[in-house]
């Protein structure tokens, strides 16, 4: 964030507004209140996807949707959840913020959240995801070994598990 800070806030590149106390180590409700009122669009996520087009002259996706496969497939990709699609406003935002009230969190996976027109930049963009968008082998590691130690923690309590354990994740 602090790199972000840098090149577009400090600068004045955010609407010209620059962040409290001209910082870059600004965190929490100061941080997010700057960024929601720099942002172009904050856009709504609660019970929507994302649309992208096929091409760049197809924002509101008239063309994609005449193709009856495309169609069914936004259809069942969709569910009950309404489309949002990357038009000419999206593209041209300078700053999309994210913020993390009721009606904006994104809690899903992002092959649950985009559709993309284009069968073959679907395939591109999840593989892209897939290899190099990950946790620093660093991280892998740490977590592995939490996981080790769990298990030896869980042998030594009840050795019938065989380090077995369950574990929840709680908000």
């Amino acid at each position: 964030m602090e790199d972000f800070l840098a090149k577009e806030a400090v600068s004045g590149g955010l609407k010209g507004v620059l962040p409290p106390r001209n910082s870059t180590k600004i965190w929490g409700s100061a941080l997010w209140n700057y960024l929601s009122k720099v942002a172009d669009e904050k856009p709504s996520w609660m019970g929507r996807f994302l649309v992208l087009p096929a091409n760049s002259t197809d924002y509101s996706m008239k063309q994609a949707l005449q193709d009856p496969k495309t169609a069914e497939r936004m259809k069942t990709f969709g569910g009950d959840r309404s489309p949002v699609y990357y038009d000419d406003k999206l593209q041209k935002a300078h700053h999309i913020h994210y913020p993390g009230g009721e009606h904006y969190r994104l809690l899903q996976h992002h092959y649950a959240f985009v559709f993309f027109a284009d069968t073959t930049m679907q395939s591109y963009y999840r593989r892209f995801v897939r290899d190099f968008m990950r946790y620093k082998d660093e991280i892998q590691c740490y977590g592995a070994e939490l996981v080790a130690a769990v298990r030896a923690d869980a042998r030594r309590l009840a050795p019938e598990s065989n380090g077995e354990y369950y574990a929840l994740h709680i908000r």
